[in-house]
């Protein structure tokens, strides 16, 4: 998609830019409009789960499926933005998309993201309430917590939108990894960990991506 959208881009030639569009919103428009939740897949090559309870591939969101939270949304986001009009669907979809990620999987409190389908089953949870009387406790679908890259992609979003929701989220994966508070919408009263203990050098590119929205350069 991406590869697509750039040479029509770079080539001033309408018809990859077509093919691209069309090719993501096979994924987008396949979101549940309940939920917001894209499939990563078309088809189910697997299923996961158990027998009594299966779960097709195309419909888990988990943190290897769940690819526009991360690179995948970041190139959504970038070619978004280099298409100046012409992107503005990347945009608004990838907005739509990240909301529902955080307003659905995602737990700010703990900074862990859950296991779901696209429909809004909460696997875990289904798990719990399916379990056999007497059977031992597990934790067949565990939650993970967002990486760099997801962090980059709401930067990204923020940018692009300023939208409050993606704001709240992004400062509670933040918070989460150490980095402290960046503060209210906008950049306004931040208290970020100047003596953090983290050592991804990918948590750069969330802070660049906020003081280019801002122009608080607290962030740098």
């Amino acid at each position: 998609i991406y590869a697509g959208a750039q040479l029509g881009r770079l080539n001033n030639d309408a018809r990859p830019l077509f093919w691209a569009q069309r090719l993501y919103a096979r994924y987008s428009d396949s979101a549940p409009a309940e939920t917001g939740l894209p499939p990563w897949h078309h088809t189910s090559l697997r299923n996961f789960g158990t027998e009594e309870e299966p779960v097709p591939e195309y419909a888990l969101v988990n943190a290897g499926s769940a690819g526009f939270m991360n690179n995948g949304g970041v190139a959504m986001l970038r070619i978004g933005e280099e298409l100046g009009e012409k992107g503005e669907f990347y945009r608004e979809t990838m907005l739509k998309h990240l909301k529902a990620y955080a307003k659905i999987c995602y737990r700010p409190e703990v900074n862990l993201m859950r296991q779901y389908l696209i429909d809004g089953t909460d696997l875990a949870e289904r798990a719990r309430k399916n379990a056999k009387p007497g059977a031992p406790e597990t934790d067949p679908w565990p939650g993970w917590s967002p990486s760099p890259v997801t962090i980059t992609a709401y930067a990204i979003c923020y940018r692009q939108s300023g939208d409050a929701e993606i704001w709240e989220a992004l400062r509670a994966m933040c918070r989460g990894n150490d980095l402290g508070d960046i503060g209210a919408p906008g950049g306004k009263v931040l208290d970020l960990n100047l003596a953090t203990g983290q050592s991804s050098y990918l948590l750069i590119f969330p802070l660049v991506e906020l003081f280019r929205a801002t122009k608080e350069r607290g962030y740098l």
